[in-house]
């Protein structure tokens, strides 16, 4: 704007030289409520957001857990999600192409998953005595794989096609655990699964809230629903996920806090 000479009152007299669409701008920019610290807020939760699911960086980095692996829980293994978390980590490096494996030692994957040696051992054997891992190469040339076929005959289901076994291994519906989630040894198993089926919701193209039936979500999972109300609970009070009533009867919705989960995540990366 420029200043034009003051009047005889000692007023001062202002000539409007910014344009319309300026204007327009500038009043769209202050809304009522619109302050510094709202847009630093809102800018960070944008910043919080960017960081959960950038599949660039070490934050977006995840494990897929299929429900269709889940489904081994009811098996003759019997699988623990502990131990579902080690399978799909070596299944990850397959899931786009079948003929791919791990190309890992077992020193490496304990980091990754954030567990002890000796934890890992367990779980892999217990992996091997059901031969659903097989393993190939020794010292650094190691190389893990997943047994899809033998995964598919413990949960009961026949393929004759090898293409349509993978689909049904690799292209469902899955839990998106993220590495940071893995890592952070204050939440279970079961807490870690949850958060995963919960991020994928919040991570997908179209992002929306978890809302799903504690019975329904228990059943999915394999676990009971007292479990999976605790583990709600004990994910919303460490503000990981915010909960939100619809109706008493109505099941609740359930969804990712940013920010949270970027001031936790940045500490187990």
């Amino acid at each position: 704007m420029d200043v034009n000479g003051a009047p005889p009152s000692g007023r001062s007299t202002f000539k409007n030289t910014i344009s319309k669409e300026d204007f327009a701008a500038l009043l769209a920019q202050s809304k009522p409520g619109d302050t510094p610290s709202s847009n630093s807020s809102h800018a960070s939760a944008l910043n919080a957001e960017s960081w959960l699911k950038d599949s660039s960086a070490d934050s977006g980095r995840f494990i897929a857990l299929p429900l269709s692996m889940l489904s081994l829980r009811k098996s003759e293994a019997k699988l623990s999600l502990s131990e579902l978390l080690v399978l799909a980590y070596i299944h990850g490096f397959q899931r786009r192409d079948p003929l791919k494996g791990c190309h890992s030692n077992a020193k490496t994957i304990a980091e990754a998953l954030g567990i002890s040696p000796s934890a890992l051992s367990k779980r892999l054997q217990k992996l091997k005595n059901f031969a659903l891992i097989k393993k190939e190469g020794h010292g650094e040339e190691i190389t893990y794989r997943v047994d899809e076929a033998r995964w598919a005959e413990l949960c009961g289901i026949d393929f004759i096609d090898a293409r349509a076994l993978h689909e049904w291994t690799s292209r469902g519906t899955f839990c998106r655990v993220p590495f940071w989630a893995i890592r952070d040894t204050d939440l279970s198993a079961l807490d870690k699964v949850l958060f995963g089926y919960i991020f994928s919701f919040f991570a997908a193209k179209e992002s929306k809230p978890f809302r799903v039936s504690t019975q329904n979500a228990a059943d999915q999972l394999a676990v009971s629903k007292s479990k999976l109300r605790v583990s709600l609970e004990k994910l919303t009070s460490l503000n990981l996920v915010v909960k939100t009533v619809i109706s008493p009867r109505a099941p609740a919705e359930y969804d990712v806090n940013p920010q949270a989960c970027m001031e936790r995540g940045t500490k187990n990366l």
